[in-house]
């Protein structure tokens, strides 16, 4: 594992992680109208630091990661690291936590 954050080829994905980070969500906190967070995972082939916005979903005290992909037929990179490496940070506007 490299440790280095490696930042989205996706040019939206990358304004957003780099706006939501710097305002502590305050800016970049929402997609397509819904609220996000921002899930720091460790890629599989590279063993670098990946971070994705994804919605917000939160029930109670829990968050919910729903690799939905937009509806799409397969799961979104994130979801792959997930499973790989388990343990991930979240980023909730300035909070960030360690899952």
């Amino acid at each position: 594992m490299t440790e280095t954050y490696q930042p989205s080829p996706s040019d939206r994905v990358r304004e957003q992680v780099a706006l939501y980070e710097a305002s502590d969500g305050r800016e970049g906190g929402t997609l397509e109208d819904r609220p996000v967070v921002i899930l720091t995972t460790v890629g599989v082939k590279t063993g670098s630091i990946r971070k994705n916005p994804v919605m917000r979903i939160k029930e109670g005290d829990v968050y919910v990661a729903v690799a939905s992909n937009a509806g799409a037929l397969t799961h979104p990179a994130w979801y792959r690291n997930v499973v790989a490496h388990p343990e991930v940070s979240l980023q909730d506007g300035a909070t960030v936590h360690r899952l």
